[in-house]
């Protein structure tokens, strides 16, 4: 009894202590304003994975060799991604937490539809409702989602995209494959090696893999890779899930 007391306790006071999100990570990104690339994930342009991957599924629409796909990006950050994957002439929303990110880069704001979205708590009405997406990316937020939110936050994703066709990409840290940058992820970090906007960042992959299973993706594969840093070299591993939007439902096997 005691055990189960203190677990909802710890549990309860998580929770407390980031339901701010919003101005943890506004507060972060208006401390780097000056100088962008202090912010660790910050690579200073978009992923080559998530690049690679779009061109493969969808071509170069953009060119005129392509299907243009309709695609939200949740937590845009600085908005490296969502500029590229615009570029290459899909039709790009960026949902973030945080009205500072979105100002450090004007043109994001100038090219693209930017809303002002929390994944954990805000109506998927605000993104234009369930079943309206080719794709939804996300790079390494889901492991600052709170553990009781993890689920909830991948079934939404799975919501919004297009029944049958609709695929989710998401890059996180391959925390188990990068133990050694672990303090290094976010000068924030706390003594327990834990990111200040997110108290579960220390996931493995075998129960990243089983949140997408229960979410009732159709199929989910993954891939190792690694994240740039902004000088160019080599970060911390990374995997890259791929989940289809099937019919299947959740807990079926």
């Amino acid at each position: 009894m005691a055990a189960e007391l203190g677990t909802l306790v710890r549990g309860y006071t998580e929770r407390l202590r980031y339901r701010n999100k919003d101005k943890i990570w506004d507060g972060m990104y208006e401390a780097a304003e000056a100088d962008p690339a202090s912010l660790v994930w910050n690579a200073g342009g978009a992923d080559e994975d998530i690049t690679s991957f779009f061109r493969a599924r969808f071509g170069d629409p953009g060119g005129g060799g392509g299907r243009r796909a309709r695609v939200l990006e949740i937590g845009c950050g600085l908005g490296h991604d969502s500029l590229r994957l615009a570029h290459l002439g899909h039709d790009v929303t960026c949902a973030e937490i945080s009205p500072a990110s979105v100002r450090m880069l004007p043109e994001l704001r100038e090219a693209l539809t930017v809303v002002i979205w929390n994944i954990e708590r805000d109506p998927l009405e605000a993104l234009g409702g369930g079943g309206a997406w080719d794709a939804v990316l996300m790079r390494s937020v889901l492991l600052h989602v709170s553990a009781d939110f993890k689920g909830f936050v991948l079934a939404r994703i799975r919501e919004l995209l297009r029944p049958g066709t609709g695929v989710f990409v998401d890059k996180e840290y391959d925390m188990e494959g990068s133990a050694e940058w672990a303090s290094d992820f976010n000068r924030g970090a706390d003594s327990d090696r834990r990111m200040r906007v997110g108290p579960d960042f220390m996931v493995p992959r075998g129960e990243l893999e089983a949140l997408f299973e229960a979410a009732g993706f159709a199929s989910v594969s993954v891939s190792e890779s690694w994240f740039k840093m902004h000088d160019g070299q080599q970060g911390p591993a990374a995997l890259l899930f791929v989940a289809e939007n099937g019919q299947r439902e959740p807990g079926d096997g």
